[in-house]
């Protein structure tokens, strides 16, 4: 998908299940969903973030280009707008708060 348009913090946040995985990382909004099944660390790392941001988390253990080196830009949604990044926002959509809770969650349809 080429990146034209911003997208706004609220469309990362109402992406916020495991078969529904959005991330906000470095400013930029990831469809996850079909990655997380692949994900070397687990499901479980990833749905934690659902509908969330996971910069700091992200940095924690990956360097910059490995996002884009391994996925294609089908995965990328776009660029989030600046303007719409609030303190307090995720605290209004529910998430996956704690590990544990997603790892008994996280169900994927079989294919």
């Amino acid at each position: 998908m080429a990146v034209t348009r911003l997208i706004s913090v609220k469309d990362v946040l109402l992406h916020n299940k495991p078969d529904d995985c959005w991330v906000a990382i470095n400013g930029e909004g990831w469809d996850l969903s079909s990655f997380a099944r692949e994900h070397p660390g687990g499901a479980s790392v990833i749905i934690k973030y659902a509908g969330r941001d996971a910069t700091d988390a992200f940095f924690e253990v990956h360097a910059a280009p490995i996002i884009r080196k391994n996925l294609s830009t089908d995965h990328l949604m776009s660029r989030i707008d600046p303007s719409t990044v609030t303190p307090g926002v995720e605290e209004i959509y529910p998430r996956c708060s704690t590990l544990g809770e997603c790892e008994t969650s996280v169900e994927f349809p079989h294919q």
